[in-house]
């Protein structure tokens, strides 16, 4: 549980981290065009989180994550298709951001579900810890990419999609019986 959520937070770090950059860079775009078209992500995943919550209650917790996920990594996969332009950027974002919606309730509930009695608070602080470890390894992984490949920023966007669809999977197997 706790690499998907590092996998997933280091691969919208980095697309964070890249997308904002190449669209100043790349079109031209204004610091304020840019800012808006990056805010469709986080303004589209707090209105998909209010319904993550709903539909996890229905259809259970870790299948609305990993949805989540996968949502996510659709997002980014279609930002590699995109022109660059803020507007053509905002409604990919805004995709990846309800994926996160419906991906952030649910992995948390099922953390702290696998805690043993006592250990809840424990359960909680190693999924933030994996978290901003993912946060902050990103930009990193982002510019690594970039560089490594052929200096664009779709190399780490194709990385960054790369981690989140690791995460999807990673919580998928997760919640396999083993025998």
């Amino acid at each position: 549980m706790h690499g998907a959520v590092a996998a997933l937070a280091a691969g919208v770090a980095a697309m964070q981290y890249l997308t904002a950059l190449g669209l100043q860079r790349d079109t031209a775009a204004s610091a304020t065009a840019a800012g808006l078209a990056m805010l469709c992500f986080p303004l589209a995943m707090a209105l998909a989180g209010r319904a993550g919550g709903r539909v996890a209650d229905r259809l259970g917790t870790r299948w609305t994550a990993c949805t989540g996920a996968a949502v996510t990594t659709a997002g980014l996969l279609l930002l590699l298709g995109s022109d660059g332009t803020p507007p053509d950027s905002a409604w990919r974002l805004a995709l990846a951001g309800c994926g996160m919606g419906l991906y952030g309730g649910p992995v948390q509930a099922l953390a702290l579900a696998a805690a043993p009695p006592g250990q809840i608070g424990a359960a909680g602080s190693a999924v933030q810890l994996a978290r901003s470890l993912g946060f902050a390894l990103g930009p990193a992984l982002a510019t690594a990419t970039a560089t490594a490949g052929d200096g664009s920023p779709r190399t780490g966007l194709a990385a960054a999609a790369a981690c989140v669809g690791t995460a999807a999977v990673l919580l998928a197997a997760s919640g396999r019986p083993t025998s």
